[in-house]
């Protein structure tokens, strides 16, 4: 917008006077010069500020500093010093190029004083975000950034004196102690600008859960163990650690030991499995279901934990089992409660457990959190069923006034009887021509009914004991 020809200067906009720089203040006779204030805004920043994270390069910036890394020590040494700040992006996350290199870190590290006073201050988020503490780049890193300590703004400082940051393994020792006590670590995340969110995705995250596996399998006793480990996962924390930017080996150890530390807490606090729901639920949020996913914990979680783990799943089931067939429909009310008793009691013998339900139980099976097999046919909306696998023996008991079904594996033809973890619908008519219509074993099975007067606890637990190698009969049966 102008003005009319009456000698008056044009008029602006309000957005054009916004875009003016401002005056700068510059009085030398008052002894106040611009670069004096300049300098004495950036003391007080490097003092006070928090952690500076560079905004990430440009994608031919990446592929230029990436090719400079993979030329070994004379490609750093030809890197220009403006891309200097931008290196741990290619050598610390994604593609961790050079990382392993000591020649190559070390001449990185060796240039870094042309990046400027602030280098200390922009690489140590680089370093707590990827640490490893058996890391070579990591710990060569943390002795730079310990001869360069008075670079660090105040709030790094005192965080890395508090958790001793720069000794890589002890830090995440101190900040998993940190975590069980509660939720400081989160507010000295924050306080010194990392955020919780870059933590989400870091290499650091594994490695604390390292470590509170590891105080935990070593005899740490917290109240809650659950609850902290929460507070600093994502919100929604599914496969968390694989998320992160940590290289392959450092994941795999991070879940072995914290699954091994956390199930052996929860053993220790409850040594009869009453409530292990809490920690079931996060380490299968963390590594999914052994029994589906055995290649995620094989070889990575040991052995023991393992079998804990896959028991805790077999009494969710059969409990599981019971919550949904009393959500849908049951028989004979008066022995449903007798039928719980009677199939806990054989618990500690049961080495899989199976639900498998018909249309109406899949909404109340689906609420349970675990995986489940479907009814195709022979079976109303109304059926569940219960598969239990006793190694040479197996069971299907359903929640009708029906028959139970036991086989045994070796003995019947593949495909008539329904498999452990089989999730492809199963026809209950696959059996029906094998099983004798009197209660007599018959083709390696039997169906054998329900008949409170005939007390049927004792006579299932007859043909239990007979038909398994192990002789398997719980006490007071």
């Amino acid at each position: 917008m102008t003005s009319s020809g009456n000698g008056e200067r044009p008029a602006t906009t309000l957005r054009a006077e916004l875009r003016k720089e401002i005056p700068q203040l510059f009085a030398p006779g008052f002894g106040l010069r611009h670069d004096a204030v300049a300098e004495e805004a950036a003391l007080i920043e490097r003092r006070w500020g928090g952690a500076r994270i560079d905004a990430k390069p440009r994608p031919d910036v990446f592929v230029a500093i990436k090719a400079a890394l993979e030329g070994g020590r004379r490609g750093v040494e030809a890197l220009p010093a403006r891309l200097l700040p931008f290196v741990p992006y290619a050598m610390l996350y994604g593609t961790h190029t050079g990382r392993d290199d000591g020649d190559v870190v070390r001449a990185y590290l060796g240039r870094l004083h042309e990046a400027g006073r602030s280098a200390p201050r922009r690489l140590w988020p680089h370093y707590l975000l990827s640490l490893e503490r058996d890391d070579l780049a990591t710990n060569e890193i943390a002795s730079w950034l310990k001869g360069h300590r008075g670079g660090l703004p105040g709030r790094l400082a005192d965080f890395t004196d508090k958790y001793d940051a720069l000794d890589p393994a002890r830090a995440t020792e101190r900040m998993a102690r940190e975590v069980l006590a509660g939720d400081g670590l989160g507010d000295d995340i924050r306080a010194v600008g990392v955020g919780m969110e870059r933590l989400h995705t870091a290499a650091l995250l594994a490695e604390i859960l390292g470590s509170v596996g590891i105080l935990l399998r070593g005899g740490a006793r917290p109240a809650d163990a659950v609850r902290p480990v929460r507070a600093i996962l994502p919100e929604r924390p599914r496969l968390a650690i694989d998320q992160t930017q940590a290289r392959e080996r450092a994941k795999r150890r991070a879940l072995g030991t914290f699954i091994e530390g956390i199930v052996t807490w929860q053993r220790r606090a409850d040594p009869h499995d009453s409530k292990p729901g809490p920690v079931l639920d996060l380490v299968l949020e963390l590594n999914e279901d052994p029994r589906f996913d055995a290649v995620r914990w094989q070889g990575v979680v040991p052995k023991p934990t393992i079998d804990i783990v896959e028991g805790w799943l077999t009494q969710h089931t059969i409990e599981a089992f019971f919550r949904v067939a009393n959500q849908v429909r049951i028989e004979r009310a008066d022995m449903w409660a007798e039928r719980r008793k009677f199939w806990m009691s054989y618990l500690p013998y049961v080495r899989r457990a199976w639900l498998i339900v018909g249309d109406q139980g899949v909404p109340f099976a689906r609420r349970e959190r675990i995986r489940f097999g479907r009814f195709s046919g022979g079976a109303d909306e109304g059926h569940c069923g219960l598969m239990l696998d006793f190694g040479d023996l197996r069971v299907l008991e359903m929640n009708m006034n029906g028959r139970a079904i036991l086989w045994r594996p070796g003995e019947v033809r593949r495909g008539e009887f329904p498999e452990v973890y089989d999730e492809t619908p199963f026809d209950r008519r696959n059996f029906s021509a094998s099983v004798a219509r009197s209660e007599v074993w018959q083709n390696g099975c039997i169906g054998l009914g329900h008949r409170p007067p005939d007390g049927w606890q004792q006579k299932f637990a007859d043909h239990i004991q007979q038909r398994t190698d192990r002789g398997i009969r719980p006490k007071g049966m």
